[in-house]
């Protein structure tokens, strides 16, 4: 479940993660990331250390826990559109404006991007200023909670649902239905026997 959360705003167009660049020099072969994407990132980091700055009390925000992330991504709208359009439905795609994002708050928010156990995300048109809207929630572990549920939810099924000739078998007991088909009804060792 999601405790705390915190939000920020990063203001710029955003930009979209881009395929690594290859150049050829001196007889090798260099691999770089696009000054676009580069300078994104930069941006990113740079206004989030300002809000890192002025966190109250000298309180870090820093996840190691697996956490929630919540990315709006707000463009300028064309001024050839209807006013009811809402959405962003054009390049670039989400997965790559994530994924620069992702990249750029990895070391400030949280130590590895695969952290973010829960992600949601969404492209749409500014009213003002074309911006990054961020929210981070930090995740609890309810492991032992979510495999009670499962556990029990999984008893009452193969109780109703899991047939053996006229019954049902449950662990040890066995069920029968009543004759109208209302009750689940156990069948006495008595009576299985005398089936036998």
């Amino acid at each position: 479940m999601p405790t705390e959360s915190y939000g920020y705003v990063l203001f710029g167009l955003p930009i979209a993660q881009q395929r690594h660049r290859t150049t050829h020099k001196y007889g090798r072969t260099w691999s770089y990331e696009p000054a676009k994407t580069k300078n994104w990132k930069k941006e990113i980091k740079r206004q989030m250390l300002i809000y890192k700055a002025m966190e109250l009390k000298g309180e870090e925000i820093f996840f190691e826990t697996p956490i929630r992330l919540q990315l709006k991504f707000f463009f300028n709208k064309p001024k050839s559109l209807p006013k009811r359009t809402e959405y962003h439905s054009k390049k670039p795609d989400i997965t790559n404006l994530v994924k620069a994002v992702e990249d750029a708050l990895e070391g400030i928010l949280y130590k590895n991007d695969s952290q973010i156990v829960k992600l949601v995300a969404s492209k749409e048109y500014a009213q003002m200023l074309p911006r990054v809207e961020i929210v981070v929630s930090e995740l609890r572990q309810t492991l032992g909670e979510s495999n009670a549920k499962v556990t029990s939810q999984h008893t009452e099924v193969s109780e109703k649902f899991v047939p053996e000739s006229k019954g049902w078998v449950s662990g040890h007991k066995a069920h029968k239905l009543s004759k109208d088909n209302s009750k689940v009804l156990p069948i006495s060792r008595r009576a299985r026997g005398n089936k036998n």
